[in-house]
């Protein structure tokens, strides 16, 4: 006759049932056990129930004492586990056992009752000895009703260290966190509570831990519902990425974001699902993230999330052609003045170029194509500024398309605007030292032409006036003469408006101006004092050659003395008789770095007679700038003026300020070790209180101070412990920063990754054991993490421990960065040394 048991065991039941048969985890039914610890006979009713229906299944095909085992080794193995205090349940299964022997066959008994003893050993842990080899079938109580099939024993019992480790330190985190107790049962009682929804930084790593010990998308849910996360798509990746540190690591011209536990949890969301639709709405909403926090400002995150997408696209977590639609339409929601600002920033071009190469629509080709037809002038913008953070590629990619279009026969009417857009690109992105100019100059030089669209020729000019190449000054001034002769010409000019022809004098102008050839000075001058209405304010262009020298230049040089002498006033009878004070003054600033006698004679008899006059004044403080003249003639430079040749270089002093927020911790450190800066960096908190201080020294830490914590310590802590806040940089020659009995100094590299890797594991171990957790031994001897080699450190830690003290209190007190208390504090707690004695 079948026992009857009370209904109120119904639930545990069937979740032992499941736990059985390998269908639910054993964090989710450690509770279930630990209640009926009082009920041995319940349990024992219930595997007598479960090895009936399983040995029926697998019709003899294995022993009633396998399957008793079986069922009790998942019981013990909650305790290897430590999801259950050891103590009582070894008592409960002692309590069990006649309960089970009394219902296996006799011939059996002895058998189960040697494998019983033997339950902890790791001889038999396996799945009961080669003897007791399960083979558990389908179907029966718990099962998942297939056909009856012989398949291998329980997973659970050949979990992963990390598994276990992951196991354990989800229970803790949800017993510590204010979350449901593990296992807590789903039929509790009407009036019990459910577990309080934890806060963001709990929710991220109770998400990671569960993702990290989660077989399956059905037990990853079972694990957050008792963590009181019941969102495990937009909310889930909302709450990784809230977590994420963003950091960038930077070598050469390469950038990258450190691969946190968050991101690497934020990965195995999209993995875990099992269903393409559920994985293709959480890669969508990782991508959505991705676009907010770049929009927000935060690049490092968006860059970190969006080389998660690309691993998941490569490992097939998500379909190739949901990722390509949801990549290739996510560009639509980036914030145009965002992308503006980031665009202009040089520093920032590196991350920003990696961002746009994840997003099809933004990649050079693509970009290119898009600003062709883009009417809008303000998306115009946008696109030429992105395509100019592409740098070498699209500049490549321009020539060649400039190319084809000079191709083209017959030419479309509407060909310069494209080709304008190429020529662009040519002269805002700075060639690479491999290129060959000749190609380009060519074609540019046919753009320049004055039988072309305005504002194509506009961009050739400036084009032109940029290239290092023989044939683009005598090209400008070429250009300068046919544009002359068109504001001349009878009836005015018929290829361009009088005022368009003005901007291509001006823009040819200030190109050769700029040149700093005399070939440039000789055609400006030219120019300059042509004088003829027609060609606009030509003297007030001379004010480009302000700060020319014309030592070496003769024929300018005496063009303008002849100019300056005919524009100055005379004096009749003691009265000044008016010419052009103004084109005095413009002739005076071309002229004011050429320290030649006749420019110093010149100035000196103006000074003299015109001293009332502003132009008198101008040639008085011209004069004294340019110094006093040497016995043999020539100028000589004021003493202030003289720098010795070795320290020609101007030393910085002063160094560098500005907001972590802005620079960013870890690229901060790393644009100083690739400098190889010496000096002092000081981090402020946003109240100015100083948080570390680090001695540098050829781009090498020395030394670093933050609190009671020196050395490498106080480097990870500005790590472990981020702050928003300041930097001040002093640098010192490399000298001044050698201290007696300092060390060479240390990498930056390894200790930034090393830093890293620390706050990650310092995010799960805070979550295990908080700030004001207090720990009491158990009387089980401790021990030191394997990595852990200072044993001063672990016994001042331990003895701090046994006084009652909390970790945020060692964190206090102790010489050491955050990161080793707590991994020792939580190492300690998983290990069963010490337990929770309150949380305050």
């Amino acid at each position: 006759m079948e026992e009857r048991l009370d209904p109120k065991f119904d639930t545990a039941l069937e979740e032992l049932y499941s736990y059985f048969s390998d269908n639910l985890a054993p964090l989710l039914v450690a509770g279930s056990i630990e209640e009926l610890f009082s009920h041995p006979e319940v349990i024992a009713t219930g595997i007598r129930t479960w090895v009936s229906s399983h040995f029926n299944a697998l019709g003899g095909r294995t022993t009633v004492s396998t399957l008793t085992f079986h069922a009790v080794r998942k019981i013990h193995l909650l305790g290897e586990l430590k999801l259950l205090e050891r103590a009582p349940l070894e008592k409960f299964l002692q309590a069990l056992e006649p309960h089970l022997l009394a219902v296996v066959p006799p011939a059996e008994r002895e058998s189960l009752r040697v494998h019983l003893a033997r339950i902890g050993e790791s001889s038999v842990a396996a799945a009961g000895g080669s003897s007791m080899q399960l083979m558990k079938p389908s179907g029966g109580p718990g099962g998942d009703g297939l056909p009856a099939a012989a398949q291998p024993a329980s997973s659970d019992e050949s979990l992963s260290p990390a598994m276990v480790r992951g196991l354990r330190r989800f229970a803790l985190m949800l017993e510590h966190g204010g979350a449901a107790m593990p296992g807590a049962p789903d039929g509790a009682p009407s009036g019990a509570s459910p577990p309080a929804p934890p806060n963001a930084a709990e929710a991220a790593q109770l998400l990671a831990a569960a993702l990290e010990t989660a077989r399956n998308t059905q037990e990853l849910e079972a694990y957050l519902k008792r963590a009181g996360i019941a969102d495990t798509g937009a909310g889930a990746v909302r709450a990784l990425t809230q977590s994420l540190p963003g950091w960038v690591i930077r070598q050469g011209d390469e950038v990258s974001t450190y691969r946190s536990a968050s991101a690497q949890a934020m990965e195995r969301l999209v993995a875990l699902t099992g269903d393409p639709q559920k994985s293709a709405d959480r890669f969508r909403e990782m991508v959505k993230s991705a676009i907010e926090q770049f929009n927000e400002g935060s690049l490092g995150r968006a860059l970190a999330i969006f080389e998660l997408a690309q691993r998941v696209v490569a490992e097939r977590a998500v379909d190739a052609h949901t990722a390509n639609m949801v990549l290739g339409s996510a560009h639509d929601m980036l914030d145009s003045g965002r992308l503006l600002t980031l665009a202009r920033d040089v520093e920032q071009r590196p991350l920003l170029r990696k961002v746009l190469l994840f997003l099809p629509a933004m990649g050079p080709a693509a970009l290119l194509d898009r600003v062709s037809n883009e009417p809008d002038r303000q998306k115009r913008r946008v696109q030429l500024a992105l395509l100019e953070v592409h740098g070498a590629a699209i500049r490549e990619l321009a020539l060649d398309r400039l190319e084809e279009s000079l191709a083209m026969q017959p030419r479309p009417t509407n060909a310069w605007w494209n080709d304008r857009n190429y020529v662009y690109l040519l002269h805002v992105i700075p060639p690479p030292p491999t290129a060959l100019p000749e190609r380009e100059v060519g074609y540019v030089i046919k753009l320049s032409t004055l039988d072309n669209a305005a504002p194509l020729i506009r961009e050739s000019i400036i084009c032109l006036g940029q290239a290092r190449h023989e044939r683009a000054l005598p090209t400008l001034e070429t250009r300068l003469r046919e544009v002359e002769e068109q504001l001349l010409q009878e009836g005015g000019p018929t290829l361009h408006p009088a005022p368009e022809m003005l901007r291509f004098l001006n823009l040819i102008v200030t190109a050769l101006a700029r040149s700093g050839t005399s070939l440039g000075r000789r055609a400006v001058v030219a120019h300059a004092l042509r004088g003829d209405p027609r060609l606009g304010d030509t003297l007030g262009r001379l004010a480009e050659l302000s700060g020319a020298d014309f030592s070496g230049d003769s024929d300018s040089l005496e063009k303008l003395l002849a100019a300056l002498k005919a524009a100055i006033p005379m004096k009749v009878f003691g009265m000044t008789i008016a010419r052009d004070s103004e084109k005095v003054m413009l002739i005076i600033r071309a002229l004011s770095a050429t320290p030649t006698p006749v420019v110093r004679e010149a100035l000196q008899d103006i000074a003299k007679r015109f001293a009332d006059q502003p132009f008198g004044k101008l040639a008085a403080e011209t004069l004294a700038g340019l110094g006093a003249a040497r016995p043999g003639g020539a100028a000589t430079v004021p003493a202030a003026a003289v720098v010795p040749a070795a320290a020609a270089a101007p030393r910085p002093s002063g160094g560098i300020a500005g907001d972590l927020d802005v620079f960013g911790l870890p690229e901060l450190v790393q644009s100083f070790s690739q400098s190889e800066a010496s000096g002092q960096l000081v981090v402020r908190d946003r109240a100015g209180q100083e948080v570390a201080t680090l001695q540098l020294r050829r781009g090498l830490l020395v030394r670093a101070q933050a609190g009671h914590v020196s050395d490498e310590g106080a480097f990870y802590l500005l790590f472990e412990r981020p702050v928003q806040g300041t930097f001040e940089f002093t640098r010192a020659p490399a000298t001044e920063t050698t201290v007696a009995g300092a060390p060479a100094g240390q990498q930056f590299m390894p200790l930034l990754m090393e830093a890293m890797r620390r706050y990650d594991e310092l995010q799960r171990a805070a979550a295990i054991v908080g700030d004001h957790v207090r720990l009491k031994p158990t009387g089980a001897k401790p021990t030191a993490l394997p990595e852990e080699s200072d044993g001063v450190f672990v016994r001042e830690m331990w003895t701090k421990v046994k006084g009652g003290t909390t970790a945020a209190e060692c964190e206090r007190v102790i010489a050491a960065d955050p990161y080793r208390i707590r991994v020792l504090l939580a190492y300690w707690l998983e290990e069963g040394v010490v337990a929770v004695e309150h949380l305050r």
